[in-house]
């Protein structure tokens, strides 16, 4: 492992994550209301990591 970070996802429901529910919509308003600290907008990906994670291949751990 290059940089030794671990990535593990666990699928949490909508009715539990209201939050990442209204980003994945793509509902910004919504998301300031359940987060007033977060941006109002979404932040840009920089090309360059794109790129990065375009070029790798996901294992099974």
């Amino acid at each position: 492992m290059k940089y030794s970070v671990v990535f593990k996802a666990v699928h949490i429901s909508s009715k539990s994550n209201y939050i990442a529910d209204a980003i994945s919509r793509k509902q910004f308003h919504r998301l300031q209301q359940l987060a007033p600290e977060s941006q109002a907008s979404p932040e840009s990906v920089p090309p360059e990591f794109l790129l990065m994670i375009c070029n790798k291949r996901l294992i099974d751990c």
